[in-house]
């Protein structure tokens, strides 16, 4: 009796005396062959058998007896049932290390995903479903177990898989390693996931869908849903996650939930990570004892034993078997273990916590996951995967608590307590094995793309809806290419900017006072001063609309090399004016879009030179503005998808979003003196006039404030405000694209040159003005 397992004899024998079913001696006997032929995994399972069989009472033991001599009458009936359900238990390899490891699953032809050639795998049939093996005579065997719902949103593990309606869903088990392994599918693969962090930043009151980045982390996308719980689950319903195909990734704790999800085009995949059952409980405990930010945190257990946990009511009793079988206040019997077993069987691609590596291997072969040079380059997405593999997520591993030892009684006290997810587990573990023949073919380096995908990618990565190649992308040097600045001046908060460029650094600007003074109508490139302005020097050309553009190339403004730099409102447009030889390097100043348009609507109130002023503007609020055909929305979203005209989707917003990423050194309004020293370091603007003077104009237009801040006043324009809401409701996606900036902000300060320094613009200046007599 010391080989059998300890859990078979309470969790059968004894939870159903004096008068047992038939179908329970069945199982027991079933189990009973499996168990007595399966030779022990470690010596430590064997003591641990042990320990617990010795505390069995003389009257328990008299008890089994009675049952196994009780169950030989019936041992014609249970031959029978075993010639169907026999092979899940019996091994046919002579090697004992296989039997215990490697289960033989039925050998047979693959299936192309017609039903008929399903069941036609030797031994499969009649097993996973209850058909009968013969279909065509009609006749069917009902199943052992039935699912406590359908499940049937998603697709059993064998089915062929490759169909682009699937959706890969991570059931995350809580300490089991799923922690790690989701930091492996977003950071390291990229994958767009919908899980908890969708919601956060205030995307729980979104009504569209759409997949962002977190401002706190830049190298993971979301969408903005959460489908950890059933409220989050039923939202995500209602918005079409599925549907939309925007979520690479469903990350989820309710199977059952989340089964509605689905429907008969788009089915869900189930994967999942599964640890040892007393080793997760007991991770759980120590996590809980400091995690106060969690929902289930209790004061108690910071002072709490792990044995006063395990005989407390706070702690779960097979936990793995009640969710997989849907029941989470009842009390656990057989039945409920069947069921998830079944689920199991049928329906969960399996990874061990102690298999990591061969776990991920399986995953991404599974699912078809390659790095993807677009999104990192392979080399680093491997050191990313290694690093979680590695170290883990898992902030138990940094606390080095010593593991109770099988046979203790604290071990002992968590693991009375889950039989049947022990029972579960090493069920589990021998669907591990068996679940090899679904990815046969599977290579070391499968996850690194080939010389042609790679090839592939990049060609793909650097396809722009209209080609910008005249501007540099920010990840290629261009050597030998002469490069022009291109300030993308996006309206309302550009112009302090544009003043320290012409009146204080004494650049020479082409933009829309160039055609001013009749030199709208020069034949050939020049340059000259305002007669209003004699600090600011122009080129004869205005770079800030199409037709202008078009000019500027026809005089050969760039080749000409006289623009220190270029002032323009839509980079498409300008894209024309720039070849292989000569680049143009856009930058920009970003500001949050709410504070944009309602700045922009302030200035349009009096500002009666502009084209786009309106004589209802003054006397109008921001609100009625906002509902007005006046109102911009999405501005900045739809200038680097250069669409104007259609409703702006997710589609224009990740084009915006690469535009962004690629082309353009990012500047923040909020952060003008952080990003005048950016600028000035990139391009190697110095002070060569007067410094003094120059520094001077420059802190008067940096610090000079705006008429936002007059009106609202500091802290007053937030969300809640009602001419905040406003203006926000028709800038969704731009205001995604400022949180994106945000991000791209911190992350480009990595390869600008040199270091962030005060005085880079003093750094070898000179006074032009203070020669005698003066050179300029």
């Amino acid at each position: 009796t010391a080989s059998t397992p300890w859990y078979i004899i309470p969790s059968i024998y004894f939870s159903k005396p004096p008068h047992i079913p038939l179908t329970y001696l069945h199982a027991m006997v079933l189990e009973l062959n499996s168990f007595f032929t399966r030779s022990n995994k470690d010596d430590d399972k064997a003591k641990r058998q042990k320990s617990i069989l010795v505390k069995w009472t003389g009257k328990r033991k008299a008890f089994l007896g009675f049952i196994l001599v009780l169950s030989g009458t019936v041992a014609l009936n249970v031959f029978a049932t075993s010639k169907i359900f026999g092979s899940y238990y019996n091994n046919s390899s002579n090697d004992p290390e296989s039997r215990a490891r490697k289960p033989d699953y039925p050998k047979g032809r693959v299936f192309n995903g017609d039903e008929s050639d399903l069941y036609a795998v030797d031994g499969l049939k009649a097993k996973v479903r209850g058909l009968s093996s013969d279909r065509s005579e009609g006749q069917q065997i009902q199943p052992l177990v039935e699912f406590p719902s359908p499940l049937d949103g998603f697709k059993d593990v064998w089915e062929v898989r490759g169909d682009e309606h699937d959706t890969p869903v991570f059931w995350h088990i809580p300490k089991s390693g799923g922690s790690s392994f989701k930091d492996i599918f977003g950071r390291c693969h990229r994958l767009t996931m919908a899980a908890e962090a969708g919601i956060l930043e205030g995307h729980d009151k979104d009504t569209e869908l759409q997949a962002m980045y977190m401002t706190d982390n830049p190298w993971h996308k979301f969408v903005n849903v959460d489908t950890t719980h059933i409220e989050g689950l039923e939202r995500a319903k209602e918005m079409g996650l599925v549907s939309s195909g925007l979520a690479d990734l469903i990350v989820t704790s309710p199977l059952f939930v989340a089964d509605n999800l689905f429907d008969s085009l788009h089915k869900g995949r189930i994967f999942a990570v599964f640890r040892h059952p007393v080793d997760r409980a007991i991770s759980l405990f120590h996590y809980l004892k400091y995690a106060t930010w969690e929902r289930t945190y209790d004061e108690s257990f910071a002072s709490m034993t792990l044995r006063e946990y395990a005989q407390s009511t706070l702690v779960h009793d097979n936990w793995l078997t009640r969710v997989l079988s849907n029941d989470l206040t009842g009390t656990v019997t057989d039945h409920h273990l069947e069921v998830a077993k079944r689920i199991i069987r049928e329906k969960v691609l399996v990874g061990l916590l102690s298999e990591k590596e061969i776990s991920m291997n399986r995953f991404e072969y599974f699912f078809g996951w390659k790095y993807n040079t677009g999104l990192m380059m392979p080399g680093q997405q491997e050191s990313c995967r290694n690093h979680f593999l590695g170290t883990g997520t898992n902030i138990n591993h940094k606390l080095n608590k010593e593991k109770p030892k099988p046979g203790s009684p604290d071990y002992d006290a968590i693991a009375s307590l889950n039989v049947f997810d022990i029972a579960l587990y090493e069920y589990i573990e021998s669907i591990f094995w068996e679940q090899e023949k679904l990815v046969t073919g599977l290579t070391e380096d499968y996850r690194q793309p080939s010389q042609s995908e790679l090839e592939e990618q990049v060609q793909e990565y650097f396809k722009f809806p209209s080609l910008l190649d005249g501007y540099k992308d920010l990840t290629h040097r261009n050597e030998g290419t002469d490069i022009t600045p291109v300030f993308w001046h996006i309206p309302s908060h550009g112009d302090p900017f544009k003043h320290v460029y012409g009146r204080c650094h004494r650049l020479t600007v082409a933009a829309e006072p160039g055609v001013l003074m009749g030199h709208g109508s020069d034949t050939e490139i020049n340059t000259f001063y305002l007669e209003d302005n004699p600090w600011h020097k122009f080129v004869n050309v205005d770079t800030t609309h199409p037709e202008g553009i078009e000019r500027a190339k026809e005089m050969g403004l760039v080749p000409s090399g006289v623009a220190d730099l270029i002032m323009v409102n839509n980079v498409f447009d300008a894209n024309i004016l720039f070849d292989s030889s000569h680049k143009g390097q856009l930058f920009a100043v970003f500001q949050h879009p709410v504070m944009r348009e309602i700045s922009m609507f302030l200035y349009l109130q009096h500002a009666t030179w502009e084209r786009t002023y309106n004589p209802e503007f003054p006397t109008m609020t921001v609100q009625e503005y906002s509902k007005s055909p006046f109102v911009r929305d999405n501005w900045m979203t739809r200038s680097l998808s250069n669409d104007f005209v259609n409703t702006v989707t997710v589609s224009h917003m990740r084009t915006a979003r690469r535009v962004l990423r690629e082309k353009v050194i990012v500047g923040l309004s909020n952060h003008k003196e952080e990003t005048m020293d950016r600028f000035e370091r990139f391009f190697g603007w110095k002070y060569t006039t007067n410094p003094p003077e120059q520094e001077a104009c420059r802190k008067h237009f940096l610090d000079k404030g705006s008429s936002i801040d007059e009106k609202y006043g500091d802290g007053v324009l937030v969300p809640g405000n009602p001419d905040y809401d406003a203006i926000a409701e028709s800038n969704v996606y731009d205001i995604d694209l400022y949180n994106y900036s945000q991000k791209l902000f911190v992350e480009q300060e990595k390869f600008l040159p040199g270091e962030s320094r005060d005085d880079y613009r003093f750094e070898g200046a000179s006074c032009c003005k203070c020669e005698d007599p003066p050179t300029c």
